[in-house]
């Protein structure tokens, strides 16, 4: 005699509620980041609040509940720029209305009903926001359920500019000559020359700046080499606005997350790397070099040094590197796949940002290939970065 298979428990039931109101949430968020969020910076409530001091205002939480519990997620909503390229050209910008998460991912239990609440709390106040912007590994739930076109089903407009490309990361093996020997004895023996080469002009220092009383002078001279860069002048990267950025930087030091580097030449600083350790993880946020410092790979240098440095004092887990970028691949030693996927709600200016974008992609792609047929590339690279002043 067999048995019957019994049918599956249907899901509970979840109620979303949107707040603009930190205090309604405050005791209730800080039991979710302890109880699911890990090692997650961005939403930590601490964190959080150094993103008010900059952009006041700029928060809401969505409170989710069901019969097995309740998770607040803080979102970010503020004014973003998109931008139109043609290769390095801007030719336009946007300025939506963008509503992200403030931290790394969707901390929910894999409920499709959990999901469905979610993006239906936030399609209901979609007069406040143009789009969402959301960074999904493709190996979660979230990511299936995405793929089944549940949100275009509520109203929503899906824009995946790019595929899906490696999360970079360095798991912390023992000892950095264990990490070290992912590259070959070659490649060793190119960065140790790399670090004699730069020692012909003078002393090589690395300081390493952690502190609340440091966050000022790191700040300073880090801004200084960003100003100089090519990254700063062709493409609005690297410490921009250090007005802005201070009070992060203040929290982050005060809490004892802050852990950034400069490369010293004798006097002269070359280089500079900016990011946070919270609870075993660092977070990469920018690095930069000043062109003249190039030549004797001033940004390499940096890099191979700090990795030693921080296998030698309060070594992290894991070293997030992010996206995208051959330096980022070429340290790294584990990755995982995710994709950015916007969600544009209805409405005229909302689709005219998605068009023009996503044929500025479509135009950039066609011209490149045009110019890698005839080798034209580099020139014209050469001659926009020679028009912008890089």
């Amino acid at each position: 005699m067999t048995t019957a298979t019994p049918p599956p428990l249907p899901e509970p039931a979840w109620a979303a509620t949107w707040t603009a109101s930190r205090p309604e949430v405050e005791l209730a968020w800080r039991a979710t980041q302890a109880r699911c969020c890990g090692d997650d910076l961005g939403s930590d409530p601490d964190w959080c609040a150094a993103f008010e001091q900059i952009y006041p205002g700029a928060l809401r939480w969505v409170r989710l509940e069901s019969g097995s519990g309740y998770h607040v997620l803080p979102l970010r909503l503020q004014r973003t720029e998109l931008s139109c390229c043609l290769g390095e050209l801007k030719v336009l910008q946007f300025h939506p209305r963008v509503v992200q998460l403030a931290g790394e991912q969707i901390r929910l239990p894999e409920s499709d009903a959990a999901y469905h609440c979610l993006f239906a709390a936030l399609l209901r106040k979609r007069r406040g926001w143009d789009l969402l912007r959301l960074t999904v590994p493709v190996s979660t739930h979230l990511w299936r359920w995405l793929e089944q076109r549940e949100p275009e089903a509520l109203g929503l407009r899906r824009y995946q500019p790019a595929p899906p490309v490696p999360h970079d990361l360095i798991e912390f093996p023992p000892t950095f000559s264990a990490y070290a020997s992912k590259f070959s004895a070659k490649t060793r023996k190119n960065r140790e020359r790399e670090l004699r080469h730069l020692e012909l002009k003078g002393p090589v220092r690395l300081q390493c700046y952690r502190s609340p009383a440091e966050v000022e002078p790191f700040l300073a001279i880090a801004g200084a080499i960003s100003r100089r860069s090519y990254q700063h002048k062709l493409l609005q990267a690297g410490l921009r606005d250090p007005a802005r950025l201070r009070p992060r930087l203040e929290t982050a030091a005060a809490q004892g997350w802050l852990r950034a580097y400069i490369l010293w030449c004798g006097d002269a600083p070359c280089s500079f790397m900016l990011g946070y350790q919270y609870k075993g993880r660092y977070y990469y946020a920018c690095i930069g070099y000043d062109p003249e410092w190039a030549k004797w790979d001033a940004g390499t240098v940096l890099h191979w040094l700090a990795l030693q440095d921080m296998f030698l004092h309060d070594p992290p887990t894991v070293f997030d590197l992010g996206c995208r970028g051959p330096q980022k691949q070429y340290f790294g030693n584990s990755h995982f796949e995710e994709a950015t996927i916007y969600y544009f709600r209805p409405g005229l200016y909302p689709w005219l940002a998605r068009s023009t974008h996503a044929g500025s992609l479509r135009l950039t792609r066609l011209c490149g290939r045009w110019l890698t047929r005839h080798q034209l590339k580099p020139r014209a690279q050469r001659l926009i970065r020679r028009l912008r002043g890089c």
